[in-house]
């Protein structure tokens, strides 16, 4: 214990000489922190987190094909849920990114395609 209180103070008088290298690396130190945090509460919202749905483990995505590729037409859809005998019901769901323009600055914009029985509860 005694050693980590020398290391301590030396380091604090070795900052102390240095401010231009101390500001630095606080700085450095404080926006790899604040990134981190960022990214860690971006992950825990999109994935760590359960979905705020009844019973998620009921939840299901159709894939097809040896590529398992989950997209599918329209029309595959409505044969699909036409068909359906083993799921309570299925959705159609699309996230496409598209450009607005009204006129003075265009910007992109997400948009989410559902099919009508598609519900947030």
């Amino acid at each position: 214990m005694q050693t980590l209180w020398q290391d301590l103070r030396f380091a604090a008088r070795m900052l102390s000489k240095n401010p231009g290298f101390t500001i630095v690396a606080v700085l450095t130190l404080a926006v790899a922190i604040g990134a981190n945090a960022v990214v860690f509460s971006v992950m825990n919202g999109l994935f760590l987190r359960a979905l705020n749905v009844p019973q998620p483990e009921t939840l299901y995505s159709l894939e097809h094909g040896a590529d398992k590729d989950a997209s599918a037409s329209y029309p595959d859809y409505l044969d699909l849920r036409d068909r359906n005998r083993s799921f309570d019901n299925l959705i159609a769901s699309n996230i496409d990114q598209v450009s607005l323009d009204t006129g003075n600055n265009p910007s992109r914009a997400w948009v989410y395609e559902v099919s009508a029985n598609y519900s947030m509860h």
